[in-house]
C-alpha cells in the first residue's frame, strides 16, 4: 500500500511552515494529489523527501527559481554548485563592503590633508589593464609597470611623465579589481604583451601626497582614495574620472618626502 503524507506532516520533515508546503506545491516545486473523497492534500514518500531537500536549500536563503533548477537538473550537486558560488561571491563582496564601512566609521576623519591641484595636459599613455586582489596588487602593479618600461626601452621611446594606475573597480581582499597601468609616452610606440596607446585628455587633478610611510600604509591609503572619491574636499561634487595613484622617482627607495600621489579627475 502507498503511504501518503499530511501537509503537516510534510511541513515537519521539512521543517518549513505548512504554509510554505503549499506555496511549494502551488510552484510545482513538490508533486501533490488530491483525495477524491475529502479533498485533502496528499504527498508521496518522494514527495517528502523532495520537500526536505526544498527546505535545506531554503534554508541557505536561495530564491524558489534556484531551487526550483537545482532540484530539476540531471546533476543537482553541480547545479547547486554554480547557484551557491555565484551567491558566495556576492557574500564575499558584501562582507568586504561591510569591513570597509565599519573601518570608516570606527576611524577618526582625516583632516588638514593636503589637498592640491594641478593642470594636466593632453598626453599620450602606454597601457596595460590588469586584474588582482589587494594582497597580490602591488607585485602586479609592479610587474606591469616592468612590462612597459621594457616596450619603451625596445622602441627607444622616452618616457614623459610619472606612471600611474587607474582603478576602474575597488580592490579589495576577496575580489579581483581591475585596473590600468599607465606610463605617459614622448612618441608613438607599438605596444606589446597585451599593451595599447590611449590619449589621457587634457583635465584638472586634485591630489594628496603621501610618504614613504603614508604609502606603506593600506588602511590609511584607502582612507585617502575614500576622502577624495568622497568629494568632500570639493563641496560633494563627483570626481570626474577613475581614483589613481602616480608613482614618484623616489617611491620604494625609502627617501623622506612625497612618493606617490593619490589623484582623481576633477
Amino acid at each position: 500500500m502507498t503511504t501518503t503524507h499530511t501537509t503537516g506532516q510534510v511541513a515537519r520533515a521539512a521543517g518549513v511552515s505548512e504554509k510554505a508546503v503549499r506555496l511549494y506545491a502551488a510552484r510545482g516545486l513538490l508533486p501533490v494529489a488530491q483525495d477524491p473523497r475529502t479533498g485533502r492534500r496528499e504527498f508521496s514518500d518522494d514527495a517528502l523527501d523532495r520537500a526536505r531537500a526544498v527546505g535545506l536549500l531554503r534554508g541557505l536563503a536561495l530564491p524558489l527559481a534556484d531551487v526550483a533548477a537545482v532540484l530539476a537538473a540531471d546533476d543537482r550537486v553541480a547545479a547547486f554548485d554554480a547557484v551557491w558560488g555565484e551567491r558566495r561571491e556576492r557574500l564575499r563582496a558584501l562582507t568586504a563592503a561591510g569591513e570597509r564601512a565599519r573601518a570608516a566609521l570606527a576611524a577618526a576623519p582625516l583632516r588638514d590633508l593636503p589637498v592640491r591641484h594641478r593642470d594636466v595636459p593632453e598626453r599620450l599613455t602606454l597601457d596595460l589593464e590588469l586584474r588582482a586582489a589587494l594582497p597580490g596588487l602591488p607585485a602586479a602593479i609592479a610587474t606591469g609597470t616592468g612590462t612597459l618600461f621594457d616596450t619603451l626601452r625596445r622602441a627607444g621611446v622616452a618616457l614623459a611623465g610619472h606612471p600611474f594606475v587607474a582603478y576602474h573597480d575597488r580592490a579589495t581582499g576577496s575580489g579581483t579589481a581591475r585596473v590600468s597601468v599607465r606610463v605617459p609616452v614622448a612618441g608613438l610606440v607599438r605596444p606589446e604583451a597585451g599593451a595599447r596607446l590611449s590619449l589621457d585628455p587634457a583635465h584638472r587633478e586634485e591630489l594628496v601626497p603621501l610618504d614613504d610611510a603614508q604609502a606603506r600604509d593600506q588602511a590609511y591609503l584607502v582612507r585617502v582614495h575614500d576622502h577624495l572619491s568622497s568629494g568632500a574636499s570639493r563641496d560633494g561634487r563627483p570626481a570626474a574620472g577613475d581614483n589613481r595613484e602616480v608613482y614618484l622617482p623616489s617611491f620604494g627607495t625609502g627617501a623622506p618626502g612625497p612618493v606617490l600621489e593619490v589623484v582623481v579627475p576633477v
